[in-house]
């Protein structure tokens, strides 16, 4: 995903994106797996996925989502999304702050998500194998 954005052309999307790397400062990773354990009756559950980006800071994290949507009506379901990789990352980073962020590719809009916690995490895995 970083090589692509790099060589960005008249795709607003991929101009976006190569105007946020650009600025950022610190480590960024790309494609990041995350895989979040959760106890739910008394069985062990993984969720997880890949983070599209990292920022890494030396007292920050962002985890970044890009979406390509030209609406935010979906940011309900992206906020599950983006829940299971803010926890994963903040066990991996329990130094520093952890924010979630989706960022939409169309308009460059960056927007800070309010992570859920993982009781209501294990909840939605309770109500989806119900």
């Amino acid at each position: 995903m970083l090589d692509e954005a790099a060589g960005a052309d008249d795709n607003p999307d991929k101009e976006n994106v190569k105007r946020l790397l650009d600025s950022l400062e610190g480590e960024k990773k790309a494609e990041v797996d995350a895989f979040l354990p959760l106890t739910v009756d008394d069985e062990e559950v993984t969720i997880g996925g890949i983070i599209d980006l990292l920022h890494i800071t030396s007292d920050c994290v962002e985890v970044i989502d890009y979406k390509t949507d030209r609406t935010t009506h979906a940011e309900d379901e992206y906020r599950k999304q983006l829940s299971i990789y803010y926890h994963v990352v903040a066990d991996r980073y329990p130094d520093r702050s952890v924010s979630a962020l989706i960022f939409y590719t169309d308009e460059g809009d960056r927007r800070e998500i309010n992570p859920l916690s993982r009781s209501e995490l294990r909840e939605m895995v309770k109500a989806h194998d119900a």
